[in-house]
């Protein structure tokens, strides 16, 4: 009679206590960046600015948050003035992504992200334009300050890096640190 009242005192008890059946939500974000070249020639180009549209799925794991999913980003640079007279000139990189966001799910919530995907730089002086895919990379971390209900807004920062293979077994590309802020919504 004991392991009788033992073994269903056991099983409702896992019943109450478990936890309801998970489910993925859906979240959109947007991140605002300055942007700095940084490396060989970055001092060609002003502080630029550029933007990430993301969204996919957030996973709900306690004390965690997992958002996997896509990222489109746009960075663009203006050339710096040279001996003080205007250059007419731009860097554009434009890119598609996937990857995801990990963080821990208390008020304030720190995360890392990183993403991998295709990259496109196409830079514009003197009315000709030149451009070239390859690898796209971004790697950052981040703090979203307030989260009320499904909406978060935090700051980040990001090192980014467009590749290009050329011929020769020759790599070129730009890289870049963005910080800024972000915007998610969960539903």
């Amino acid at each position: 009679m004991k392991t009788l009242l033992l073994s269903t005192s056991v099983l409702l008890g896992s019943l109450v206590l478990a936890p309801a059946s998970a489910r993925a939500d859906i979240f959109v974000g947007v991140d605002v960046n300055a942007a700095k070249l940084v490396g060989d020639g970055s001092d060609a180009f002003n502080l630029g600015f550029g933007g990430n549209v993301r969204g996919g799925y957030a996973l709900p794991i306690p004390i965690l948050k997992i958002e996997l999913g896509a990222l489109f980003r746009y960075s663009r640079w203006g050339l710096a003035d040279v001996n003080g007279m205007a250059v007419d000139g731009t860097l554009t990189a434009t890119d598609i992504m996937v990857g995801g966001r990990a963080g821990i799910a208390f008020l304030i919530k720190p995360w890392v992200q990183f993403f991998i995907g295709y990259g496109h730089l196409s830079a514009e002086s003197a009315g000709q334009s030149n451009g070239q895919g390859g690898t796209a990379v971004l790697l950052g971390a981040g703090l979203d300050l307030i989260s009320v209900s499904v909406i978060s807004l935090g700051v980040h920062v990001d090192w980014n890096k467009d590749v290009i293979d050329t011929m020769g077994s020759t790599q070129i590309g730009s890289s870049w640190v963005a910080f800024g802020g972000n915007l998610t919504l969960t539903f």
